[in-house]
């Protein structure tokens, strides 16, 4: 595996918002990490990134390659693309310029063609359409031909037409050697595109495995109902299936199974894994489902 993710924990001040985290990402492919918003993902990528906020911070184990993850590794190691692209890219600078910013001798020319942005290279990110600043910044990120890239949630504020484009582009970089680690809570995108998924919810990995697996047969009750939410099925009364009670939040979160306030079989046990290394879950009784 090219990264691995062991009992990873984060704190930010007091309170425990990711907690004995663990899935990995093999070196091709694209692995989508699902869950709802506030489960931990984009804090978790952040993490592996090395660029936490000031007053995180984290234990466990992240390797990259076999070795611990640090700031040395961004850029030609790992590079991340975040969610809002117009403030990620440089305001002050034309598209060309960002580009020879990071590498004077790269054929902007041609990146700018492969990026679907031919013609673009004069323009600043304000005259960019949020399509456009996307795939600037995935072709920025990407500039250095890392290992690993980090899209964290980049399709969220698209239409349609649009993500399948920047999905279609993240697709060519995946075949062409990149590993990819796609944060989503887009349930579609992951069934599309992913060839293997982990699944957070309330800062914990409950479920990881070959998409085809997951998605087909999952083991955790979590997993099955974000699945069944997103078919959009009704229930008996008629209305769209929802998880309910709300996720707990940080701070709330219970002692062993961070699912138990939600699952159908609730316990109080620690949660342990089940399974194997092509699908496995965090789950006390997994039979039950």
């Amino acid at each position: 595996m090219l990264l691995e993710v062991q009992e990873l924990s984060i704190s930010i001040g007091k309170e425990e918002a990711v907690r004995s985290s663990s899935f990995s990402v093999p070196d091709t492919g694209i692995t989508a990490l699902i869950g709802e918003s506030g489960s931990g993902k984009s804090l978790t990528a952040l993490a592996i990134s090395s660029l936490l906020p000031p007053g995180a911070t984290w234990r466990g184990r992240i390797l990259f390659d076999g070795r611990p993850v640090d700031e040395s590794l961004r850029g030609k190691g790992i590079s991340y693309v975040f969610q809002d692209a117009a403030s990620a890219l440089n305001p002050v600078y034309t598209l060309e310029k960002q580009l020879k910013r990071i590498d004077r001798n790269v054929d902007a020319e041609r990146m700018l063609r492969a990026f679907g942005l031919e013609g673009a290279g004069d323009l600043y990110p304000f005259q960019l359409s949020g399509g456009m600043q996307i795939r600037s910044e995935l072709m920025l990120s990407s500039a250095l031909s890392p290992r690993l890239l980090i899209a964290d949630e980049i399709t969220a504020a698209l239409d349609g037409k649009t993500a399948a484009a920047i999905m279609d582009i993240l697709s060519s970089l995946s075949r062409r050697g990149t590993a990819i680690l796609l944060i989503t809570h887009d349930i579609g995108i992951a069934r599309a595109y992913a060839d293997r998924i982990a699944v957070m919810h309330a800062g914990e990995t409950v479920e990881e495995g070959d998409a085809g697996e997951v998605l087909s047969s999952p083991l955790h009750p979590y997993t099955k109902a974000l699945l069944t939410c997103a078919d959009m099925e009704k229930g008996k009364d008629g209305l769209f299936r929802t998880i309910e009670p709300a996720m707990p939040a940080i701070g709330e979160r219970p002692e062993g199974c961070t699912y138990s306030k939600r699952c159908p079989h609730p316990c109080t046990e620690t949660a342990r894994w089940i399974g194997n290394a092509s699908h496995r879950a965090r789950c006390c009784h997994p039979s039950k489902y």
